[in-house]
């Protein structure tokens, strides 16, 4: 029984890949360098994690000025010694946003506001991988 000839393209799609491996070869043959890893198990060693929860700030409140067009926020900073900042979500005009507030000592922040407005505010505090609970309650709304 006698095969049918092979195509100029059924050659090149059977020598790709074998040149492929080939390559492969001769490099690796050649010292290229190939990436290894190796896992050792240790023993005799102990870890420990813990767990804790983040506290949220607290006694949010608002102090508005409408003549100026400012809030100014005022809060009780969190009592977890790893908060790094605070998030400052509020709404205004019933679009949601948040202003980030780095720093762990900060406890007052001016913001601006718009005319005729209304804002409501909430606060939470951050750490490098969490979020704590939002105060409760959040800052009495604000409208100029």
């Amino acid at each position: 029984m006698r095969l049918p000839p092979v195509s100029r393209d059924g050659r090149r799609l059977i020598l790709r890949p074998l040149l492929a491996v080939l390559a492969m070869m001769l490099l690796v043959g050649a010292g290229a360098s190939v990436a290894s890893a190796t896992f050792r198990s240790t023993t005799g060693g102990s870890t420990s994690v813990t767990t804790g929860t983040l506290a949220p700030p607290t006694r949010l409140a608002a102090t508005a000025s409408c003549t100026k067009l400012t809030v100014v926020l005022t809060w009780t900073a969190s009592a977890s010694t790893y908060t790094d900042g605070y998030e400052l979500r509020y709404t205004a005009a019933g679009v949601a946003r948040v202003l980030v507030l780095p720093g762990r000592s900060t406890t007052t922040t001016t913001f601006a506001l718009s005319k005729g407005v209304t804002y409501v505010f909430t606060l939470a505090s951050t750490s490098p991988s969490s979020w704590s609970s939002i105060t409760n309650p959040t800052a009495p709304t604000v409208r100029c």
